[in-house]
């Protein structure tokens, strides 16, 4: 939206649509646009000076620790997950087969048990 927005003053510009305080406004905004420009351009032309490449061997060791890395990231995950479910599990074991007093789900299991055994 912002370009529209500029192109559709840009236009107005190159057209003098534009009052003299707009087109004041508009060409120091244009100003700075060219010290951006030119702040870009030269911080590129400093990066091209930087040797980026990195030897073979030295990216087989950087895939290796990631590789490494990511598997003890997944395996702390998987026992965390672990760990966090199964107290849930057990407090839902306990609420199904507690809840009821003497009617409750566990407690029939006990007297099934009980009769069975008699």
């Amino acid at each position: 939206m912002m370009n529209e927005e500029f192109k559709k003053r840009f236009d107005q510009y190159k057209n003098g649509e534009m009052s003299d305080q707009e087109m004041t406004a508009f060409e120091e905004e244009l100003e700075k646009l060219e010290v951006y420009q030119e702040l870009i351009d030269s911080e590129l032309e400093d990066d091209n000076e930087w040797d980026v490449s990195i030897s073979p061997e030295k990216q087989k060791a950087i895939l290796a620790y990631g590789k490494r890395k990511s598997y003890l990231r997944i395996s702390v995950l998987a026992v965390i997950s672990t760990l966090m479910i199964l107290p849930f599990c057990t407090l839902g074991s306990y609420l199904y087969y507690g809840m009821g007093g003497k009617h409750s789900t566990g407690n029939e299991f006990m007297e099934t048990a009980a009769v069975t055994v008699a």
